[in-house]
């Protein structure tokens, strides 16, 4: 059995009797971990796909302890599986059990976070890429919004500037 709900946040949630597939953390006595000061937990490094991962569960929250919430995350263990300027899409779910009645709430949010890149120099000027995945508001969740933006002029002088295959200036190796 499975019952859904979507918050206005675009936060899916889900109850149901199936555990998840992939990996499993199983924490006994949890309460002693937040009342004791244990600040993070970190799994085992497990394997899903061709990437080694973790999850990280804060306590009492990210903020130092301060927090009235669990904070969880999913982490990249090693940075070997990736290629030099690739990045990873991972859709991935939290599963939590309800040790009562033998469910579990799968929490899987909707990518909101607006992104930007790091600056690079192209033509003399800085740039940085932003990505808004909320798109143009009126449209909320219909529309992906890429921007190109000029950070500032940067002056360099003529003879230092070659362009690499992408067209992308790089400093002369003169």
């Amino acid at each position: 059995m499975v019952s859904t709900a979507e918050d206005d946040e675009g936060v899916l949630r889900e109850i149901r009797d199936t555990p998840p597939a992939h990996y499993v953390l199983k924490i006994q006595s949890f309460s002693l971990y937040s009342e004791n000061g244990v600040r993070q937990i970190k799994s085992n490094s497990f394997q899903v796909g061709e990437h080694q991962w973790k999850i990280i569960l804060f306590p009492k929250g990210k903020n130092g302890g301060k927090d009235d919430h669990v904070s969880i995350y999913l982490m990249l263990d090693s940075m070997s599986s990736l290629s030099a300027g690739k990045g990873v899409n991972a859709f991935f779910k939290f599963f939590l059990l309800d040790q009562i009645r033998g469910k579990y709430l799968a929490v899987q949010g909707r990518p909101r976070v607006d992104c930007d890149s790091d600056e690079f120099v192209v033509g003399g000027y800085k740039w940085k890429l932003s990505l808004h995945p909320e798109g143009n508001k009126k449209h909320r969740g219909f529309s992906l919004s890429l921007y190109l933006v000029i950070i500032y002029r940067i002056k360099v002088p003529s003879g230092l500037v070659r362009q690499n295959q992408t067209g992308v200036g790089l400093p002369s190796s003169n």
